[in-house]
C-alpha cells in the first residue's frame, strides 16, 4: 500500500468525511475513488486499484463517505446515497482547488458508481473531468433491493445492513427516540431500512420514491464524459433485466459486460494465480483516454 495522507472534509449539510490521497509528487494526473456501501480504503478491491493507479503514474483520492468522528441526532446526515451528487460536487470542487495535475478521472464502484453517473448526467458537457469507470452498478435501485432478499445474495445483504445500521447506531447514540433506533435494527431488508433512515434523512417520501429518482439507468443517456460500465451478468446485487440496453447509453458510454465477475470481483486465471481484470482494465481505459486527449 503506497503511503497515504489524510484529508478532513466537513460538507455544508453537517457531513465530516475522510478523502484519502496518495503521496505522489510527480503524477501526470489524478484519479478520484469512490466505493460502495461498506467499502473502505483498505478494502480488497480498493487497495487493489489504488496500487494499479499508483503504478501508471495517478495520485489516487479514496472519498471515505462512511466516517464519522463525532456524536450527531437523529435528523443529521450520515453516510451517503446513490443520488448524494452535491457531495460528490463538493468533492470534486475541492479537488480542482488543489490545481496539481492537468487531468482528473473518476472511479466508482457499486453505490459509488450509482452517484458518480447520476453526478455525470447533471453536469453533463460542463463535467469537470476527463473520464470516468462505473464498476458493478446498481443500476436499478428497487430491482437490486428485490435481489438481495433472493438466494445466496441474503449472505451479501446481511453484511451491508450491519454496517448500515452500526453507523447510525454511532452516530445518532445521541438521539433520545429509542423507539426509532428499535424499529432500525429490526429492519430485515434495504426498503425498511431506507423507509426509516435514508428516505427521512435525505427528503424523499419514502424508499421507493428515493430508488425511482435516484437509479442511475436513467442517468446514462444524459452523459457527456468518456465513461465505462463494467458488469457481470452473475452480479448477485442485481438482476439480467436490469442492465442497460445499448440505445440508453449516451455516445459516449461504453459497457463491458462479462459474463462472469460476480460484484466487483472480476478475477481470472488459476485458484492459485488469480488475475485481478479490473486492475488491468480500469488504469488501461483512463490512459487511453489520455492519450486521445493528447492526439
Amino acid at each position: 500500500m503506497p503511503e497515504i495522507e489524510k484529508h478532513m472534509l466537513s460538507l455544508p449539510d453537517g457531513r465530516v468525511i475522510a478523502v484519502y490521497a496518495t503521496a505522489q509528487a510527480h503524477a501526470k494526473q489524478a484519479t478520484l475513488v469512490l466505493p460502495g456501501l461498506g467499502g473502505g480504503y483498505r478494502s480488497a478491491y480498493s487497495r487493489r486499484i489504488i496500487a494499479a493507479l499508483v503504478r501508471g503514474r495517478h495520485r489516487v483520492f479514496f472519498a471515505q463517505f462512511q466516517f464519522l468522528d463525532h456524536p450527531a441526532h437523529s435528523q443529521s446526515r450520515i453516510g451517503t446515497h446513490a443520488g448524494d451528487t452535491k457531495a460528490l460536487d463538493y468533492i470534486i470542487n475541492w479537488l480542482g482547488r488543489q490545481n496539481e495535475w492537468p487531468a482528473l478521472n473518476v472511479v466508482g464502484y457499486s453505490l459509488g458508481g450509482a452517484t458518480l453517473l447520476n453526478w455525470l448526467a447533471k453536469q453533463g458537457t460542463a463535467a469537470p473531468v476527463q473520464s470516468a469507470v462505473a464498476v458493478s452498478v446498481p443500476f436499478d435501485l428497487a430491482l437490486a433491493e428485490a435481489r438481495l432478499r433472493q438466494g445466496f445474495s441474503r449472505v451479501y445483504l446481511a453484511y451491508l445492513l450491519r454496517c448500515q445500521k452500526r453507523q447510525v447506531v454511532h452516530a445518532w447514540k445521541a438521539c433520545a427516540d429509542a423507539s426509532l433506533r428499535r424499529q432500525i435494527m429490526r429492519a430485515g431488508n434495504f426498503a425498511l431500512f431506507d423507509d426509516l433512515v435514508t428516505a427521512p434523512m435525505y427528503g424523499f417520501a419514502s424508499a421507493q420514491a428515493y430508488y425511482a429518482r435516484c437509479s442511475p439507468r436513467q442517468a446514462l443517456g444524459h452523459i457527456q464524459v468518456p465513461t465505462l460500465l463494467i458488469h457481470a451478468t452473475d452480479d448477485p446485487f442485481m438482476t439480467p433485466e436490469a442492465i442497460p440496453r445499448q440505445q440508453e447509453l449516451s455516445p459516449q458510454v461504453r459497457l463491458a459486460l462479462r459474463r462472469h465477475g460476480g460484484h466487483v470481483g472480476f478475477v481470472d486465471g488459476l485458484p492459485w494465480r488469480p488475475r485481478y481484470w479490473l486492475e488491468d482494465c480500469i488504469p488501461a481505459f483512463l490512459e487511453r483516454q489520455t492519450k486521445a486527449l493528447e492526439a
